[in-house]
């Protein structure tokens, strides 16, 4: 991989920017209100302007502890994604910890077992809250016969607002 996000016209296929970084992209980018945000080989998640003056140029970089293989999601204002330090993150799209996402849920305590169709089983069960990080165990299994696909352990860290 050449480690560039690429810009290109839809209706001639040349190149309106390029934008170096020094790990791979592996994610499908995110693009929102003229910022295209993905997650890096390198660890860190971009936003790089994707229009005007500043088009192809950094407009932040948040550094993680892993790997981002996984591609973001955003709502009202907040873009979520994952990193391979077993960490979630919510950012704002100023790249700042959104705090609060979770206020006042310190104490959150839960079990959930949720039904994918006819084929997934896919269990949630949160083992311990020590100051403000939740270890939540996961397993996924193919439906009835409950073959194993995936299991881990996930933590979640809490900000208040």
């Amino acid at each position: 991989l050449d480690r560039k996000m690429y810009a290109i016209n839809a209706n001639n296929g040349s190149r309106i920017w390029e934008y170096n970084a020094t790990g791979g992209f592996q994610t499908n980018p995110l693009v929102v209100n003229g910022v295209v945000y993905a997650g890096n080989r390198d660890g860190n998640f971009y936003a790089i302007h994707a229009t005007g003056a500043n088009a192809g140029r950094l407009k932040w970089r948040y550094p993680t502890g892993g790997a981002i293989l996984y591609s973001a999601a955003y709502a009202d204002g907040v873009i979520y994604f994952a990193s391979s330090d077993m960490y979630a993150y919510a950012l704002r799209d100023n790249g700042s910890i959104s705090p609060g996402m979770l206020a006042g849920a310190t104490n959150l305590q839960f079990e959930h077992d949720v039904h994918v169709g006819d084929e997934l089983d896919i269990a949630i069960r949160e083992t311990a809250v020590i100051d403000k990080i939740h270890l939540v165990d996961f397993t996924i299994e193919r439906h009835p016969d409950r073959t194993p696909i995936a299991k881990g352990e996930i933590k979640i860290c809490l900000w208040d607002a």
